[in-house]
């Protein structure tokens, strides 16, 4: 285990300080850009001192390096190319370069944001008709244009999309930005910002013909955020939570792996809020009278194991327990068990992996 500490220095400069608590020692590497070319410097101390935010180095040991970067596969292999001590070695698996570590290649390589917006499922038509159905209904004008829709908490807009299909204008809003740049854009009548799910201030009074909220309400401050849907919402209006619990595989034993790698393995890496998801809302009501909720459908999809490892790869506790053990091969572990399963079982109509995810949803209309 070791500790590290990145530091930006001008505008082509950077140092990182990498503390090893096992060995007592401390390195300290500094990149830097000259001349169009990169280069890079090393050394290992064993006492540090950090006053006002500047370290003082002292007891050098003996090793130094400087290195001359040429390409982004150089840089990225330095250490393992000239390191001459363990001291360097050690440093270079913390940068977790090593290409047999898959778990940090999951996490680094498919950043969690891509990740999310290639292997996350998408939600069926049959979800969207059954929302557009709800909001006729409930508006009274039978099946008239709708104007204006609004997903709150939309990610990287898995859920926005296919409204706008049915809707004059469809606005996407998100915390975060990483999500939102990579929304999809190919829709004329689709957009996104950035903002807080609790802020909706960007609408006016009684405008908005339906807000949803795909797998994200049990994150939200619901007092202020249904405070917004009754200001927003014209009479009539809808609101719509829905989301996905924990999914099933179509094989008894590969199913079996994949409960205990996320009730398991990932125990106490899961935020409380979680156990919303996994009750599928249960505990939630919405702030309309009449509320109702549909249980009938179902997320099917295929996938080969790899895709299927990405999508695990993109859960919230995965991540947490991989910044806790960032040396584990938990997941590769999981991989090459599922291939294992899938190989042997293999029938001949099934060539991929079959998921399902069971699905919850709660509609409510603002009295008209």
């Amino acid at each position: 285990m070791c500790h590290t500490r990145t530091f930006f220095l001008f505008r082509r400069f950077h140092s990182t300080v990498s503390y090893f608590p096992k060995h007592m020692e401390f390195c300290l590497t500094v990149v830097f850009s000259h001349a169009r070319r990169t280069f890079v410097t090393t050394s290992i101390f064993t006492k540090v001192a950090l006053t006002e935010n500047k370290f003082t180095f002292s007891s050098r040991k003996n090793f130094d390096r400087n290195f001359l970067l040429n390409s982004a596969s150089t840089q990225r292999n330095f250490l393992l190319r000239s390191a001459s001590t363990n001291s360097a070695l050690r440093l270079q698996r913390n940068l977790h370069t090593s290409k047999d570590n898959m778990a940090c290649r999951y996490f680094k390589e498919n950043n969690h944001t891509k990740a999310y917006a290639l292997y996350r499922p998408t939600y069926p038509e049959s979800v969207y008709d059954a929302i557009l159905k709800y909001c006729h209904q409930s508006s009274g004008l039978g099946e008239t244009a709708l104007d204006l829709a609004v997903d709150v908490g939309c990610g990287s807009g898995q859920s926005t999309l296919p409204l706008g299909k049915y809707f004059k204008k469809v606005i996407g809003l998100d915390i975060s930005q990483e999500q939102i740049k990579h929304a999809p854009t190919n829709m004329s009548n689709v957009s996104f910002q950035v903002g807080p799910s609790e802020d909706l201030s960007f609408l006016k009074n009684d405008t908005v013909d339906l807000i949803t909220v795909a797998q994200a309400l049990h994150w939200m401050d619901l007092d202020k955020f249904y405070s917004e849907l009754q200001r927003t919402l014209k009479p009539g209006g809808v609101f719509v939570a829905y989301g996905y619990g924990n999914n099933i595989l179509d094989i008894p034993d590969a199913d079996a792996l994949q409960s205990q790698f996320y009730s398991g393995t990932l125990n106490g890496h899961w935020d409380p809020k979680r156990h919303h998801i996994d009750d599928h809302y249960l505990r939630f009501s919405l702030p309309f009278p009449g509320w109702k909720r549909d249980d009938s459908h179902v997320i099917d999809k295929e996938m080969t194991v790899d895709e299927y490892i990405g999508y695990l790869s993109t859960w919230s506790g995965w991540q947490k327990y991989l910044k806790d053990n960032p040396d584990t091969d938990a997941l590769n572990q999981l991989k090459r068990n599922l291939k294992k399963i899938y190989e042997e079982d293999l029938r001949p109509d099934q060539k991929v992996v079959r998921v399902k995810w069971p699905m919850f949803m709660l509609m409510g209309s603002k009295p008209r």
